[in-house]
């Protein structure tokens, strides 16, 4: 299955590269002793610049499935100031994971994006999938991040599912990052829920989220959407993905950016379980 924004997205990532090389990420000039080894699910880094918070197994898949959404996230523009993009065939070789578990660098498309220093935090998932949080960082066309933001990834197996069936699946959170507020003004939050229906004629999914932070505590929000595909509207940015290895028991991938009203725009990444 192919983005039908896809061809913006990239074209998007591009402009953002640039812009990003006047200002706002940091760069590795600071020399810090890393090195990198080969496996199957992608290049291996080792840095003393970056701390792990969280393990997961590698994702042993390529092509890989990837979502990224940078710290500066709106609920209202797909394609405005901040990087975003996601793909369902990216070369494993082309992701940088982190020896002892999280990814240090993306490429999707034209988007690249290195964490140079800083934390990976909320690691988790399975063989199948890996949610992770950039924060109190940079790096190279990454802005700098403080404890209370972050950029946001999911990683997967790409998984197709057929349209030739009737019902749905339901869904319910299977791992998930703390959400973050884009202005950093408040501490990390929790996704306390995530639920979804996706109706195996059409592939049309609707999400619901449950969220705490800061003033904004049990908050909700619902979005219906395509699945793999990016959407806007209603207060909220969502880019979804299908993954896993069972197409009767498939995962959906979410980046996300919401408007919450007392910590406005606040971003994260989950993956929900369906059946």
């Amino acid at each position: 299955m192919q983005f039908r924004n896809a061809p913006h997205a990239v074209a998007l990532a591009s402009v953002l590269l640039l812009a990003a090389c006047g200002g706002g990420g940091g760069d590795d000039s600071s020399g810090s002793a890393a090195s990198t080894s080969s496996s199957s699910s992608g290049t291996t880094a080792q840095t003393s610049q970056i701390t792990v918070q969280g393990s997961a197994v590698a994702v042993t898949a390529d092509p890989l499935a990837v979502m990224y959404m940078g710290p500066n996230g709106s609920s209202s523009t797909l394609f405005g100031s901040n990087p975003l993009n996601s793909a369902r065939s990216a070369a494993a070789s082309s992701q940088t994971v982190i020896a002892g578990g999280g990814y240090s660098a993306f490429n999707i498309g034209s988007l690249a994006v290195t964490l140079t220093q800083g934390t990976v935090a909320d690691v988790s998932g399975t063989a199948d999938y890996q949610v992770g949080r950039w924060t109190n960082g940079q790096g190279k066309n990454v802005a700098t991040m403080s404890a209370n933001q972050g950029a946001y990834y999911v990683v997967g197996k790409p998984l197709a599912l057929s349209t030739n069936a009737s019902g749905t699946f339901a869904c319910s959170l299977a791992g998930a990052t703390k959400p973050t507020a884009v202005s950093g003004t408040v501490a990390p939050g929790t996704l306390t829920a995530a639920t979804a229906t996706i109706d195996k004629s059409t592939l049309s999914a609707t999400i619901t989220l449950t969220y705490s932070i800061g003033a904004d505590q049990g908050a909700t929000l619902t979005k219906t959407m395509n699945v793999n595909s990016f959407s806007a509207g209603s207060g909220a940015v969502f880019v979804s993905s299908v993954l896993g290895s069972d197409a009767t028991k498939p995962l959906l991938g979410l980046v996300y950016t919401v408007k919450a009203s007392s910590s406005g725009d606040t971003s994260g990444s989950a993956v929900l379980s369906c059946q």
